[in-house]
């Protein structure tokens, strides 16, 4: 089996769309997606749909912390529109309750197993979920993700892909879909055989000339949100 690892589309179809196009010939059966489907940009409706016609499981992010603080309360809402951009606040008024609900009901993180291989998904590190893991982070930290308890240990949250691997497993940061931090235009994820273990990350462009349109007309006063997308 082919899996896909998707973490932090943050609301930006247009990458979403893009990978999702560039991953139907690859035989992709089921995915992972390690939260943070919303926050920053604007789309997390159109997200879920896309998300909605796949097989996949989902975990919570940060993203979706703040989506439950904004949920219920009003000032806590602007608090985070002013720092982060109108993205959880469009989510607030697009998404149904229910929807808002479950997203903001997710676990932190979970344990699978497809053919024999065990996963832990989380967003960030295993014992915090809020830590991020970055490519230049020490190899002392990367070896505490991994306990030999799963063959993988799959992160997302820092934005940064990278994977590091021992005797006791492989540690997988798979970057973001929505916002990736180290090139823009690309939405970055990463691919899984369950049949050999073998892993590939990828890179997928896609086109951010709309969305970076929508950044200054809806969130001017937050130039970083436009200027991330064209590192």
């Amino acid at each position: 089996m082919n899996v896909g690892v998707l973490s932090d589309i943050h609301g930006n179809y247009a990458a979403l769309h893009a990978v999702l196009e560039e991953a139907k010939p690859l035989g992709i059966e089921h995915w992972f997606v390690l939260g943070d489907v919303v926050g920053y940009y604007y789309h997390a409706d159109l997200v879920l749909d896309a998300l909605a016609g796949l097989s996949y499981e989902l975990i919570r992010g940060n993203h979706e912390e703040m989506l439950g603080r904004a949920f219920e309360n009003s000032s806590a809402a602007q608090a985070i529109k002013d720092r982060y951009g109108s993205g959880i606040d469009l989510a607030l008024k697009k998404l149904p309750v229910d929807t808002l609900r479950h997203l903001i009901s997710l676990p932190v993180d979970k344990k699978v197993v497809h053919d024999g291989v065990r996963f832990q998904l989380c967003h960030g590190a295993p014992w915090d979920s809020a830590a991020y893991l970055y490519p230049d982070s020490s190899s002392r930290l990367f070896d505490r993700c991994l306990t030999g308890e799963s063959h993988f240990v799959l992160v997302g949250h820092s934005h940064y892909p990278f994977s590091y691997g021992n005797e006791q497993g492989v540690l997988v940061n798979v970057g973001s879909v929505g916002q990736a931090r180290d090139k823009g235009g690309v939405a970055s994820w990463a691919m899984v055989s369950t049949t050999n273990r073998s892993l590939v990350l990828r890179l997928t462009p896609y086109n951010q000339i709309a969305l970076i349109k929508e950044v200054g007309a809806i969130d001017p006063h937050l130039p970083y949100l436009r200027d991330v997308l064209t590192r």
